[in-house]
Parts: C-alpha cells; structure tokens; sequence
C-alpha cells in the first residue's frame, strides 16, 4: 500500500472510531461515491472491517451527514464572502464546538453534531443561480480532510482551519442551530 492509500485508511478509521460514517469517493473530481450501493450506509453503519477494506487501495473520503454519523451536520460556504461575517458573529463558546475546514475553491465547511438533523438545505444562492450556502444534512455528505489532492478538480486539499475536528466534533443544540444572526 503506498504512502497516500495508508494515510487516507488511517483518517477513515479515525472518523469510523469517531462514529461517523466514512465511504470511499472517486478520485475524477466528482467527489462522487466509489461504491456500488453506498446509500445504504445512509441508514446501515457499515463494520470496521468493511472501511479498512474500501481504504486499503486509493480513494478519496465521503463523510456521510445525519442520523447515521451520529447527527452531523456542515453548513458549506461555497461563496468565501459571507463565511468571515457570520463566524465574528457567533459566540465563543459556540465556536468552540464547531470543526471548521477550509475547501479546496477556498470556501468552508462548519461541522457539529445536533439532535435534530433535517435534509440539506441550500440557504442562499447567487444571482445566477448557483448556489452560496448549504446545510449537508440527512443524506448529504462532505469529502473530508484526508482526501488524495485529485478527490476535487482544483487539486488542493481539504484542510483543518480552526476549532475542533471531525474526529472529536462537539455538539450544539437545536437553539444554537437555528441562531439568527
């Protein structure tokens, strides 16, 4: 196995010990799944044995969201432009439960757990159309730090920015997850 297949194994483990659901992603940029039948994991937890397997040769990773990983959620900034603004807005102690990642397009991706978990969600979207702002909910899903760099088109990797990470992420209440600012 080389260098970057056992690193990626190990990060999938690490998020599989961590409750969440890691499954492996195509490595064309499409950051689509590599597994035939992967919806079922939506609802199925697969066993550890199983991801050690799908790791055990190049692929990126697809952090399934929901019920599933144990009420993950991310709100994904794909627009950089409004991400600054919202996180000075919110309390410190909010900010401290939250893992924040930096995407390779230089949006972020805001992930928490929450006992009430709904569907993704696009919050905001630009003139043309195309969207600013989404929740990954039930059924959604993130590429995760750990990823091979071709996992998205741009070549650049998923990277921790501050708070916690996806293997320890906190948990914010339902309140806190409808906070307007």
């Amino acid at each position: 196995m080389d260098r970057q297949t056992e690193q990626t194994r190990a990060y999938s483990l690490d998020y599989f010990d961590a409750g969440l659901v890691p499954i492996p992603s195509k490595l064309d940029g499409s950051k689509s799944p590599a597994l035939d039948g992967w919806k079922r994991y939506q609802t199925e937890r697969p066993t550890r044995q199983q991801v050690d397997r799908w790791f055990s040769r190049p692929a990126g990773i697809l952090v399934l969201m929901g019920t599933i990983s144990g009420g993950a959620e991310c709100i994904d900034f794909d627009d950089p432009a409004p991400f600054g603004p919202i996180l000075d807005q919110l309390p410190s102690d909010l900010i401290a439960r939250l893992a924040i990642y930096e995407t390779p397009k230089g949006g972020s991706h805001i992930v928490y757990r929450c006992f009430e978990i709904f569907k993704s969600v696009k919050l905001a979207r630009r003139p043309d159309k195309s969207t600013r702002i989404e929740t990954r909910g039930e059924g959604g899903a993130i590429i995760a730090e750990g990823s091979p760099l071709h996992v998205h088109k741009a070549g650049l990797p998923y990277c921790h920015y501050m708070g916690r990470r996806l293997e320890s992420l906190g948990t914010i209440t339902p309140g806190e997850r409808h906070r307007k600012s």
